[in-house]
């Protein structure tokens, strides 16, 4: 009986850790406005802490498998160390405390998922073939859920809505939309705050199928997935995801031992595809914003250079330093990477060098060159890889 009730309970575990990939690319979720997430009067969201039913999962995960978890930090303590020191260092220094702080359980989050789906990974526990269908599960509801956006001009809502999608449509001030083939579009946007974001998200999933892992997954299923990653791309027009798509696909047909016509075709397969929706129009202001930007970043990064402004307090750095700016000027840096640097510091360096001390940073990249290139070649032009937990958070699925 006992080992009745053991079984059931793993089986349990296991099924909670594919619905909470599964429920990755949702944001269900409630939010909280502080003081400190106002900025002239103005509330960002960025600046409010949020419960997302993801956190209660990946929490209840934790939980579950603690026993596992715990080796891992007792045999890495000295690391561990080292990273809550900068933490808290970080926290001290930090420009708006409140939002440090949930930045830090949100990466402490995304390092348990992360270290925990490594292990069940290494013991067999969790298959490429039950992440692949958790995955595909919520790429058909993405799926479904763009097509109508983009053909219907406006959101879906109903069940949708308590998934994440916004009540939007191609009117609506502010929303992001594009003029293709003469017709003005609303573009993707799925269950994300923003058409990039879903497009990064789904971009990262589709060259994360071409790892080992997953192909000893139905050859089907990998097909059915890519193509699907590949239609929610399209059509959110990302143009930095799309370009990312093609490089992508072009250095994976000619890693293949093929002739070199079958190359060629198969890469202007891709190319051709990829061109037509990136013939989209969209707005030429925003290079200009983004220039400005950089500009904002260096004078924040000048002001703030060995500890930052605090992990997610750039925002509240911004309206300090350039206090004329109306609320709507206020925005992130769409770099990710100068995003990190400006909020962590110089200090984040060598608290990488000493956490990633010993591990072997040839091989993983050797292992995982195709999401890394597209995961840093995207951040380069946004910055949902930090800002947004749906890409934050599916960011832990590299390690498989």
């Amino acid at each position: 009986m006992s080992g009745f009730k053991n079984l059931s309970f793993n089986f349990f575990k296991k099924l909670l850790v594919y619905f909470a990939i599964f429920y990755l690319p949702f944001q269900t979720s409630k939010y909280f406005f502080l003081p400190q997430s106002y900025i002239l009067g103005v509330r960002k969201d960025f600046l409010a802490p949020a419960l997302y039913f993801k956190y209660i999962l990946i929490v209840t995960v934790i939980v579950l498998c603690w026993k596992i978890l715990e080796q891992v930090f007792v045999k890495h303590k000295k690391r561990l160390v080292f990273l809550t020191a900068f933490f808290l260092l970080n926290l001290v220094f930090s420009q708006n405390k409140p939002i440090t702080l949930y930045k830090i359980f949100q990466l402490f989050l995304v390092l348990s998922l992360a270290t925990l789906l490594w292990k069940l990974k290494k013991r067999g526990v969790v298959k490429g073939k039950g992440v692949l269908t958790a995955l595909l599960a919520g790429a058909i509801l993405e799926f479904f859920l763009v097509f109508y956006q983009v053909v219907k001009g406006s959101s879906l809502q109903g069940l949708f809505y308590f998934l994440g999608e916004r009540a939007i449509d191609v009117s609506s001030p502010g929303v992001a939309k594009t003029v293709f083939f003469e017709k003005l579009l609303l573009r993707g946007y799925g269950t994300f705050s923003h058409p990039n974001s879903l497009a990064g998200f789904y971009l990262f999933l589709y060259f994360l199928s071409f790892k080992k892992f997953f192909k000893k997954s139905n050859f089907a299923l990998v097909v059915l997935f890519r193509a699907i990653c590949s239609f929610i791309i399209f059509l959110s027009f990302s143009k930095a995801a799309i370009f990312a798509f093609i490089i992508g696909n072009v250095l994976v047909v000619f890693k293949k031992r093929e002739c070199f016509i079958c190359k060629l075709s198969q890469s202007a397969a891709f190319i051709l595809s990829g061109t037509v929706f990136l013939s989209a129009s969209f707005r030429k202001e925003s290079l200009l914003e983004r220039a400005e930007q950089l500009f904002q970043a260096k004078q924040i990064f000048l002001k703030h250079p060995l500890f930052g402004t605090g992990l997610g307090a750039y925002l509240t750095a911004l309206s300090k330093i350039y206090s004329y700016l109306p609320p709507f000027s206020i925005k992130n840096l769409h770099n990710a990477l100068l995003l990190v640097l400006i909020e962590s510091g110089i200090i984040v360096l060598p608290t990488l060098f000493f956490v990633l001390k010993n591990v072997s940073v040839r091989k993983f990249l050797k292992e995982n060159w195709l999401v890394v290139f597209v995961v840093v070649f995207t951040s380069l032009f946004d910055h949902y890889w930090w800002s947004l937990p749906q890409n934050l958070f599916v960011l832990s699925l590299i390690v498989f």
